[in-house]
């Protein structure tokens, strides 16, 4: 259900709506970057994730349809802000009421700002922004949550190959340890939040509300239930479930 996303995501990513042209940045630019380690993200998880797991859970038809709906409107946005920088509509702000022209001639010099605002950001390279300390922060934070969940996931294999489905194919489920699942149930889920809330630092700086921040605020706002509800599933089963371990935040929850 996850392979929709890294699909639309391309398709948009190359069509380039909002950019000027409607041509993608360069492959030298920060943006090519990103939408690689977008697309990484994904392949991970609709490829190569399923074939390393030895068996999964089966998902209510709700759950896909709604990770498919998902994965058909976020990632999309996601390649239009890309695709696009400096020249991304902001989805809240609105220009004030005393930036519209005085004049005909003042509102095409104000059309030429913008568009050369807009050439600017598109002519940053990628050796621009490794200059860039919040950049690099970004890329980093991106990476050690992407590792860290590959590395989480991997706990949970083991435990899969090496307790085997019952004699009436039900799956046998363990505790899990090692790594952050000595504080918390659902590392992978936390770690994923520190991959793309990194991936919204490199992507969008300045705290602004747009698809990276959009993505983070979803993520959170869907996953963090699931995961207090798997945790108490956890501590309803097996009686001997770790009673300091929390959900998804060490210490806190």
């Amino acid at each position: 259900m996850e392979i929709v996303s890294p699909l639309s995501f391309t398709t948009v990513y190359l069509l380039a709506p909002f950019a000027p042209n409607a041509e993608p940045p360069p492959l030298n630019h920060p943006s090519t970057l990103l939408a690689t380690l977008f697309v990484i993200h994904y392949i991970n998880r609709a490829l190569i994730s399923p074939l390393r797991s030895p068996d999964r859970s089966k998902s209510h038809i709700a759950v896909v349809f709604a990770a498919v709906i998902f994965n058909l409107v976020n990632p999309p946005l996601m390649a239009a802000f890309l695709s696009a920088p400096g020249g991304y509509p902001h989805p809240l702000r609105r220009k004030p009421a005393t930036s519209i022209p005085a004049s005909p001639l003042a509102g095409l010099i104000q059309n030429l700002q913008d568009k050369v605002a807009a050439r600017v950001a598109l002519s940053r390279t990628l050796g621009d922004a490794l200059t860039d300390p919040i950049f690099l922060l970004g890329i980093f934070m991106f990476l050690v949550g992407f590792v860290s969940n590959i590395f989480h996931d991997e706990i949970l294999y083991d435990l899969r190959r090496s307790h085997p489905p019952t004699a009436d194919g039900e799956p046998h489920y363990a505790i899990p340890y090692g790594g952050l699942y000595k504080y918390i149930s659902y590392p992978n889920y936390l770690c994923e939040w520190v991959e793309f809330v990194g991936f919204a630092i490199a992507a969008s700086p300045h705290w602004d509300y747009t698809p990276p921040w959009m993505f983070v605020v979803a993520e959170i706002m869907v996953m963090a239930p699931r995961a207090y509800k798997g945790h108490q599933w956890y501590h309803q089963k097996f009686p001997e479930y770790p009673k300091d371990r929390k959900a998804v935040i060490p210490f806190v929850y």
